[in-house]
């Protein structure tokens, strides 16, 4: 069964976790469709699985500067940077 919640931290979401673990007795499988970074930030590291995502600020800086050994994919989790710097 699929179902959509909406969390506003991590503490929400682990709470959120806890729950359906409790009751159920499964362990949920976690799947973000919108992530919105509200602190003025350039990286972030999702504790839900093992991406690092970058504002495009930051992508442009490092493509600019000809840095190698990164490689940047879009997600095709809607992401929102907050970017009133």
């Amino acid at each position: 069964m699929t179902e959509e919640i909406k969390f506003s931290s991590q503490k929400e979401l682990s709470d959120k976790s806890r729950e359906i673990f409790f009751e159920k007795n499964i362990l949920p499988e976690i799947v973000p469709l919108k992530v919105t970074i509200t602190k003025p930030i350039d990286l972030f590291k999702s504790k839900l699985d093992m991406n690092i995502w970058v504002s495009e600020r930051l992508k442009n800086k490092i493509e600019e500067s000809g840095l190698t050994g990164f490689d940047f994919e879009r997600s095709e989790v809607k992401t929102e940077f907050y970017e009133d710097f």
